[in-house]
């Protein structure tokens, strides 16, 4: 299953440095909570981000307190496409169902 949708990138500050998300509409949220995909233990489901050209396989993880999941966006992703923290960005999520995570 493919979803797009359009997110703001966001910065999460830690005490060795931070990290970009990108937190996906609550709607969007709720489609794929319905799907039938394996998640970890943690919450984690794999996809295929896709940003602007940047396509690369990743994990969405679970966030309770928005009801969504968090994408997170690699330096790489953001030099490649040019954004940064606060900017919005049209991401594409594909979520195979029937994917399974190695041990």
């Amino acid at each position: 299953m493919e979803f797009t949708s359009t997110a703001t990138i966001w910065l999460y500050a830690m005490k060795k440095g931070s990290r970009h998300f990108a937190t996906p509409p609550r709607a969007l949220a709720r489609q794929i909570s319905t799907l039938q995909v394996p998640a970890k233990p943690s919450g984690s489901i794999r996809v295929t981000s896709i940003i602007g050209q940047s396509r690369r396989k990743t994990s969405i993880f679970r966030d309770n307190k928005t009801a969504s999941y968090f994408l997170p966006i690699k330096a790489s992703v953001r030099s490649a496409e040019q954004v940064r923290a606060g900017e919005s960005v049209t991401m594409t999520l594909i979520v195979e169902a029937g994917t399974h995570f190695a041990n």
